[in-house]
């Protein structure tokens, strides 16, 4: 079976770079996620991360269409800090509905976030179904056929709502 997969990515605020953050549970809670008790997935160990490049991004296994993802993060990660929290939680199975699923993995840094100042060699090494970028102002989505030409996530967003209500309603 085939897993859609995308990758999450924030531009990060110069004044961030350089110092150290820590994921925080209770704060996704409050943005109306929760996150999985199972035993196979569970939320990144709280180990501090050095912020150190201009992006950090995780990855995202499945289910990673517009529809999914996309609507989730236009949904509920609005503002940076939320988004950050996100992806210091490490790399997710699936990101939708309410729901965030984290990934275990016996070694750390195989699930923690991954940082970069150059976004294009790493969209080329690390080549994803989606690329959803947070640039500080607005959600940003590009595919594996041109991962390097973002679009406005929102408006595309707002276009599947419109071709889907046509398709229900015959139009």
């Amino acid at each position: 079976m085939y897993s859609t997969s995308s990758l999450i990515i924030l531009k990060l605020n110069d004044e961030d770079i350089s110092k150290v953050k820590r994921f925080d549970v209770e704060k996704l809670i409050e943005t109306n996620f929760r996150v999985s008790n199972s035993v196979e997935t569970k939320p990144l160990p709280h180990k501090e991360i050095q912020l150190t490049e201009k992006y950090i991004s995780i990855y995202v296994n499945y289910d990673s269409h517009i529809e999914n993802v996309g609507r989730t993060l236009i949904d509920y990660f609005k503002n940076y800090d939320d988004i950050l929290n996100l992806i210091l939680g490490g790399n997710c199975q699936e990101l939708w509905q309410c729901y965030v699923p984290y990934i275990i993995y016996d070694d750390f840094d195989t699930v923690i976030p991954r940082q970069t100042n150059d976004i294009e060699s790493f969209l080329t090494e690390y080549k994803q179904d989606y690329n959803y970028l947070f640039d500080g102002n607005e959600w940003k989505v590009s595919t594996w056929s041109d991962p390097f030409s973002f679009a406005n996530l929102n408006d595309l967003i707002n276009e599947i709502k419109e071709k889907n209500y046509k398709l229900r309603h015959n139009l």
